[in-house]
């Protein structure tokens, strides 16, 4: 698990990039594999995903992920949605404490952004296709259009 000395000094957000280390996954996927639709057994990918929100401080329930498109399309999140039921997009905000917003990643970058005044927080998954397409920019809008001040917002690269 890695914090960003950036957003570590905002005291009201909790924030981790985690790496394949100290999973349940076996395998092909012998690591920290978070992806529902990987192939993974599901029993240890939600084992994979509770070990992350309880590094986050949140319920495994409240860890919400996207079914990631190489997209430029983020999604407000104001309540939790089953897994089965994620949306299709390439960045989160929300300004829910109670919810962990989360990226995965392989070869592409995970992007966290935060307003430390207004506590709105925006997860990007910015592969090539996506970020070419704007998912950083219409990320930050979305935040914006939340009620995000961009002269108080910081940014970390996984």
């Amino acid at each position: 698990m890695l914090r960003s000395k950036t957003l570590s000094r905002i005291k009201n957000i909790r924030h981790s990039f985690f790496t394949r280390r100290n999973g349940k996954s076996t395998g092909v996927f012998s690591s920290l594999n978070c992806g529902l639709n990987s192939g993974d057994y599901y029993r240890d990918v939600f084992i994979n995903r509770s070990l992350c929100a309880n590094k986050l401080g949140v319920s495994p329930e409240n860890l919400v992920t996207l079914k990631q498109a190489h997209n430029n399309k983020v999604i407000k999140v104001d309540k939790v949605w089953k897994p089965e039921e994620s949306p299709q997009g390439d960045g989160l905000i929300t300004n829910n404490h109670a919810i962990a917003i989360c990226v995965l990643t392989a070869d592409c970058v995970p992007i966290l952004i935060a307003d430390k005044k207004n506590n709105i927080i925006g997860a990007v998954h910015a592969g090539w296709k996506g970020t070419v397409k704007g998912i950083i920019e219409n990320t930050i809008e979305a935040m914006i259009n939340l009620g995000a001040d961009s002269n108080s917002m910081g940014a970390a690269v996984g």
